[in-house]
């Protein structure tokens, strides 16, 4: 494997680093490092890696400024946001940590035998891709419950985010993890299924688009290798007819325009009762305005620019179709002109109305684009919110909170956050349905995947 990748700062243009790709010879010797740091994981006891996460987590407090501009530098994200994503990764850390024995600890189980019980042990080292929106949060999302198992990562972070990969397994070195649990890698795509194809690897966890899950999976079925696939996700925000519109439209910007709208679990799709939907509309606008757009660095900035120039290109090229498909522009924006915006990749916010079968409604939308529908009633709003080829998220809006439960059943979506944006927490599952992918991350669910689940009968 030959050629050159870095980071370019989003805010600016400018070049940052350049790396060379991992070649498949220092792949093989990494596969192998990994697998012995799995050999040695299964004669260690959970509570040692505990421990160690209760380092790594002091480690995230203490470097959280160098972390937070590294995330800002690569990524283009308000640094009080990414001051928030390492924060996160801290608590998430000290969740898992404290939550070991609960988790890992063998269960009885009451049969016949003398005894009986469940285990669960590591597989083995696990290959792990992440993308760039939220580079440092996802990578330890899914990363602390498989190596708090037992089993080492292989790591991949986002081609424009190098840096946090390399931070990534410093923190893990200097938290006690010496032995290899957790690797980092520069490799392309061509050489996932080389990795696959290696018996020592066991597994591959991917977040991204699901054009990407779909090839990655097949080649994980393809060597009967564990897979879990958090993918894209088109979440409807459905607006009931007796939400308070004051708190709801507040609601909806947090939920579309939060991390520049580079969220797979983001507002997207703004479902709204045909009832409120003038007065809804009205109320957002103002709102979405008064979203300070700016460089990252500001402490005022509440949206800064979006992470690369091809996802300033994709969202404009879908708001061209949107709008050819009839398509209603409610509130004006798109690719930024301003002279001190233009060196960077920002995007001003826009408001849609769209119809259900127009692209804006259909596909995934990463940035900022609202597109807003009506629905006439609960029912249509369902059939609306559940016409996607996604299911990993969905918001519901309204004061009748148990007719706001009874709707959010009939959803089709792995997370659903009634009168609140969905928020991936440590203590619940986080995955996705249909296109959305398969699989859990968080909580007991994301320790149980990578594991072996072991029965033990003794007579």
């Amino acid at each position: 494997m030959s050629g050159l990748f870095g980071a370019i700062n989003p805010a600016t243009g400018e070049k940052l680093t350049e790396y060379q790709y991992t070649t498949n010879e220092e792949l093989d010797k990494i596969v192998e490092k990994s697998y012995q740091a799995y050999e040695l994981q299964r004669d260690t006891d959970y509570k040692e890696r505990a421990a160690k996460l209760l380092k790594l987590a002091d480690l995230l407090d203490q470097r959280i400024e160098e972390l937070a501009k590294l995330i800002t530098d690569e990524m283009g994200k308000p640094l009080s946001a990414s001051k928030q994503e390492v924060e996160k990764c801290a608590k998430h850390a000290r969740f898992y940590a404290n939550k070991a024995e609960e988790f890992l600890a063998p269960k009885l189980v009451k049969t016949e035998a003398k005894s009986s019980y469940v285990r669960l042990d590591p597989i083995g080292p696990v290959y792990q891709i992440i993308p760039f929106n939220f580079p440092l949060w996802l990578s330890l999302k899914s990363a602390i419950p498989i190596i708090l198992v037992g089993n080492p990562i292989i790591h991949r972070n986002a081609k424009t985010c190098p840096d946090v990969g390399i931070a990534l397994e410093k923190l893990f070195y200097d938290a006690g993890f010496t032995n290899g649990e957790f690797l980092n890698v520069f490799t392309d795509h061509k050489q996932t299924e080389i990795l696959l194809a290696n018996p020592k690897v066991r597994g591959v966890t991917f977040t991204g688009s699901s054009a990407a899950g779909a090839k990655i999976a097949e080649t994980a079925g393809k060597y009967l290798k564990k897979s879990v696939m958090e993918l894209g996700g088109s979440d409807a925000v459905i607006i009931l007819d007796d939400a308070n519109i004051d708190t709801a439209t507040t609601l909806a910007v947090n939920s579309r325009l939060r991390n520049g709208g580079q969220t797979c679990t983001a507002g997207k799709r703004f479902i709204i009762d045909e009832k409120i939907y003038d007065e809804f509309i009205e109320k957002l606008i103002p709102k979405v305005k008064a979203f300070k757009i700016g460089s990252p660095y500001e402490k005022e900035t509440q949206l800064g620019p979006l992470a690369g120039k091809p996802i300033v290109k994709t969202l404009q090229e879908q708001l061209e179709r949107g709008l050819k498909e009839g398509g209603k522009v409610l509130l004006d924006g798109g690719e930024a002109r301003e002279e001190n915006l233009s060196k960077g990749f920002y995007f001003h916010p826009m408001i849609v109305e769209v119809d259900e079968n127009n692209v804006l409604f259909q596909e995934e939308t990463f940035g900022p684009l609202f597109a807003a529908i009506r629905a006439k009633g609960t029912d249509h709003a369902l059939k609306l919110a559940n016409n996607s080829q996604y299911g990993l998220g969905a918001v519901v809006l309204g004061e009748d909170r148990a007719r706001a439960e009874k709707f959010a059943s009939k959803l089709e979506a792995g997370y659903i956050s009634i009168n609140k944006p969905v928020s991936s927490d440590s203590r619940l599952p986080s995955g996705g349905v249909k296109n959305s992918g398969f699989g859990r991350e968080c909580g007991e669910w994301g320790i149980q995947e990578f594991a072996n689940i072991k029965a033990v009968w003794v007579d």
